[in-house]
């Protein structure tokens, strides 16, 4: 078995400790497991562990040679965004285990952000205008900064009000491009950051505001984003009847 593990202050004993057991033996029985589907969330000692599913041979193949595996993406994409002052756990520890040259495990640890949610169901909330506003702002500066998080969702965006206003953090970041200037693709974001259309006519006037975009056009995105999902899942579910 090849291993590759980074840990980003070895002076931290319990850090270590946690990287030799997640190389060795997997996730810690004592995790509390907070997700499991395609990959695993668990927190242990206020750090989170994301284990991601082993790849097919095709996938495997490709982060072999060609692509690095979506842990390590996730590790350098995370230090990158805190070094440009976007909100994400700490990272503090990758471990990438290969055997025969095929990837088998692959784990992230960062911070686990205590008392913070994510933006499902937000638009129920009496704050809900503060916080469009507050969210558009962070939006604006994560494309600013020439961000894309492709995976910009209501789970993938969490946040936490305070006596000086909201604060958001992304997580789920394996999949964030730097140094993107087309705003086309930057605006792509709209596509699915909150649950509502009405919400989303909010949150895209707040965002429209001092910019030469429509708020229109805004929420058009999401409408497209929308409909693909909706025909994606049925074309789907068509194909796992089929296969009964």
């Amino acid at each position: 078995m090849n291993t590759k593990v980074l840990i980003t202050n070895n002076n931290d004993e319990s850090l270590r400790q946690l990287a030799h057991q997640l190389e060795y033996h997997g996730m810690p029985r004592e995790a509390q497991i907070i997700y499991q589907g395609r990959n695993t969330i668990g927190v242990v000692d206020g750090r989170c562990i994301k284990s991601f599913k082993k790849p097919g041979l095709l996938k495997g193949f490709i982060y072999n040679y060609f692509r690095l595996p979506k842990a390590e993406r996730a590790f350098f994409a995370g230090t990158k965004l805190n070094e440009l002052g976007i909100r994400t756990p700490e990272p503090r520890a990758l471990v990438i285990c290969k055997h025969n040259g095929q990837l088998e495990r692959s784990y992230y640890v960062c911070d686990y952000y205590e008392g913070w949610t994510t933006l499902r169901g937000v638009e129920a909330r009496k704050d809900f205008g503060e916080l469009a506003k507050a969210l558009a702002a962070f939006m604006k500066e994560i494309h600013s900064k020439g961000v894309y998080f492709k995976d910009f969702s209501q789970g993938n965006v969490l946040f936490r009000k305070t006596s000086e206003g909201f604060e958001f953090a992304v997580v789920d970041i394996n999949r964030i491009r730097f140094g993107v200037t087309d705003r086309t693709v930057l605006l792509d974001s709209f596509g699915k950051v909150l649950d509502t259309r009405e919400g989303m006519k909010q949150l895209a006037e707040e965002y429209a505001k001092g910019t030469p975009y429509a708020a229109e056009d805004l929420v058009d995105i999401y409408d497209r984003t929308q409909r693909r999902l909706f025909r994606n899942k049925h074309i789907k579910n068509f194909f796992r009847k089929n296969k009964r």
